[in-house]
């Protein structure tokens, strides 16, 4: 079990039909993070069908980019989504990022969280 000397969270709220994005932008001096959580809450679910992406944003260019979750939230009906990694918590390389992105047609008000984890 990882034990953090801190948790933190990057979040905005999102709205609007274009393209939004969520990135963790911290650094902590001397300190590993880690990926521990992405939550998305909207006022209500949306209908048009459109994936709600996680992705880990590699320092190293687009080539190392890995989509680390995706879903539905119209085909599942969901104005709440939690997710964790299912193998525990990923360990951000220096200057990685993490990237939510959902085209938001629906144009809902949108909270969107970025759990992190400092070691």
């Amino acid at each position: 079990m990882i034990k953090p000397i801190r948790h933190t969270t990057d979040s905005c709220t999102l709205s609007g039909g274009e393209t939004i994005s969520a990135t963790t932008d911290e650094t902590v001096e001397g300190k590993e993070l880690d990926f521990v959580l992405c939550t998305w809450t909207a006022g209500s679910a949306p209908t048009t069908n459109e994936n709600f992406v996680v992705t880990l944003d590699s320092s190293l260019g687009a080539d190392y980019d890995v989509p680390l979750y995706t879903v539905d939230p119209a085909a599942a009906s969901a104005a709440d989504i939690f997710w964790r990694p299912d193998d525990g918590p990923i360990r951000l390389g220096k200057n990685d990022q993490i990237k939510v992105t959902y085209a938001n047609s629906d144009d809902l008000a949108i909270v969107c969280a970025i759990g992190l984890a400092v070691q």
